[in-house]
């Protein structure tokens, strides 16, 4: 299958791509950055073809998907998922990206002249949760109110994702399902990790005590594939459909990090302070933002929004059930952090370990 991959340039993407590859499928990256060199062999050039371009452009678009003659298509460029990204000064650029490139795309893909036939889009757990706890939810929950959410990400991926499902089917050639992600980490995660380890040695309290999901690039990459696969070659199952993907086993937001926290020779927190002090830290932190970013550092970003904050103290987990039977998806190596400490470990010059506290909560 020749596969177009857009948000190519990204950590998700690239690695999506490394593995169509080497199942033998022609892949095509698209975005306005090529991938991290720290993800491939720096002494080489990018191990895939790459088109530089925006999802916001449709000649760009039109452009790289006559290039690429593309039969399916993995949509993972987004913008505005955490940190400052999340503040209401960025709230444009992220519904223009999320939003408006996603319509676009869409018109694109299913276009007269295309030649796409499938589209895998990456969703998020956002898209239904909120606020409210969550215990092993489904695919049958409901979207969460727009209006109750804390930012702009989950209100524009919970629209795009509408969007996306209610193409699938529109013209008999062209389907679509959702793939709604718990955190992804991984070995090269540049998101979320780097801000995790830098806070590491200011870490003197923790909050909560809430059950959550997370999901190792390795899995997150097989759910792409396989339902890519089975939406091109058996529609009538996926097309249409929302799935949860996560690595299945929920477990405590901290215990996930203990063995990260321990291994990298710092101290787990033993203070434990109430979620609503937590608040009031966070909007500060968010104010002192919008009102003196430019002189007190908006560079250095929030260490936690609010958003961020509720995904981290609320209890929220969804059962995997459905891609499993629908495309097979077998997450491996379950809330497995041992390859992120050696990286890290690795980095600040420290020597291997011999034995990794697993998670086994």
């Amino acid at each position: 299958m020749r596969v177009l991959i857009v948000g190519g340039g990204g950590y998700i993407g690239f690695h999506i791509g490394l593995e169509l590859a080497s199942r033998q499928h022609e892949v095509t990256l698209f975005d306005l950055h090529p991938p991290n060199p720290v993800w491939y062999d720096k002494s080489e050039t990018c191990p895939l073809p790459f088109v530089t371009g925006s999802i916001l452009c449709l000649p760009d678009l039109e452009q790289v998907l006559s290039l690429s003659k593309a039969e399916g298509v993995i949509h993972c460029a987004a913008h505005g998922m955490s940190s400052r990204e999340q503040l209401p000064s960025a709230s444009s650029l992220t519904e223009s990206i999320n939003i408006d490139g996603t319509s676009l795309l869409l018109k694109v893909c299913s276009g007269p002249s295309s030649s796409v036939t499938s589209l895998v889009y990456t969703s998020t757990f956002n898209v239904v949760f909120g606020c409210d706890e969550i215990i092993g939810g489904d695919e049958n929950l409901p979207y969460f109110p727009l209006h109750r959410h804390w930012d702009n990400y989950s209100i524009s991926k919970s629209v795009a994702e509408r969007l996306v499902l209610a193409s699938s089917g529109k013209n008999k050639k062209f389907h679509t399902c959702s793939l709604r992600l718990a955190g992804v980490m991984g070995v090269g995660e540049t998101r979320h990790l780097p801000r995790i380890v830098a806070s590491l040695p200011f870490l003197k309290f923790r909050y909560g005590n809430a059950k959550v999901q997370f999901v190792g690039i390795k899995n997150a990459v097989q759910a792409h594939v396989k339902a890519l696969e089975k939406l091109h070659d058996d529609p009538d199952v996926v097309g249409g459909e929302a799935y949860f993907i996560s690595d299945g086993k929920p477990i405590e937001h901290w215990e996930y990090f203990r063995p990260l926290i321990e291994g990298l020779g710092y101290t787990y927190p033993k203070w434990v302070l109430p979620v609503g002090l937590m608040w009031i830290f966070v909007l500060l932190g968010q104010f002192f933002l919008r009102v003196f970013g430019e002189i007190w550092g908006a560079g250095r970003g929030l260490f936690l929004s609010p958003a961020e904050l509720l995904k981290t103290s609320v209890t929220h987990w969804f059962s995997i059930d459905k891609a499993k039977q629908h495309f097979g998806y077998a997450p491996e190596d379950v809330n497995d952090l041992s390859g992120v400490l050696h990286e890290y470990r690795r980095k600040m010059g420290l020597s291997p370990l011999l034995k990794f506290r697993k998670n086994d909560t």
